[in-house]
């Protein structure tokens, strides 16, 4: 028995009904976490032996909460797009010039795919763009304002302009990923590359 099940174990006659689903959330949460790494670390050779030991819980333990591999990329995958619409909706991206919120916008990218970066060189798959879409259509709103309002160039759809940031954030992460720069690095070259092909007039709010 591991560690983390010796505590749940030690306080089952304590439990709460909300303790109990502060635990359940807690030991949800480390899977996910140690799914995250061991898949960045060893992509299809991740076993779930190898996901239960670094979460610190035993394999029954696991399998309960996820009876199988699919079941935990789903969950991983669930987890990422949450993120991903979190980091987005935090980063305040109305409140400051276009060139700042994009740059906010790579950031979240970046710190994202690190963490998720098995996910990122898998693709998004076909029954998850709806949700992936929904996930970043703020920052896609903020580049069909920034297009109203004059700031990126207007003869070409927004949706066209976002992809194409997607398309250069995903290539760029995976430079960084193989180890050719430092992150603030890419992010800023990432932000001068896309102003420099997406701007006509001053910069101004996003």
């Amino acid at each position: 028995m591991s560690g983390r099940d010796d505590v749940l174990s030690s306080c089952k006659g304590l439990e709460t009904p909300r303790r109990a689903s502060a635990i359940k959330d807690y030991t949800k949460e480390a899977i996910l976490q140690a799914t995250a790494e061991v898949f960045s670390n060893r992509g299809e050779g991740a076993s779930m032996a190898e996901i239960a030991e670094v979460s610190g819980v035993a394999r029954a333990t696991l399998y309960r909460y996820f009876p199988n591999r699919e079941c935990l990329l789903d969950a991983l995958m669930e987890s990422a797009l949450a993120d991903l619409e979190k980091g987005i909706c935090q980063s305040d991206l109305e409140s400051v010039e276009l060139g700042e919120a994009v740059a906010r916008l790579t950031r979240v990218f970046f710190t994202l795919s690190s963490k998720y970066n098995y996910l990122v060189r898998s693709g998004v798959k076909k029954d998850r763009v709806k949700e992936f879409r929904l996930a970043v259509k703020p920052a896609l709103e903020g580049f069909k304002s920034a297009q109203r309002r004059g700031l990126i160039r207007q003869d070409i759809p927004a949706d066209i302009c976002f992809n194409f940031y997607l398309g250069v954030t995903k290539s760029a992460f995976g430079m960084l990923f193989e180890g050719g720069g430092l992150l603030e690095d890419m992010v800023s070259q990432v932000t001068r590359f896309v102003l420099s092909a997406l701007v006509t007039t001053e910069q101004g709010d996003l």
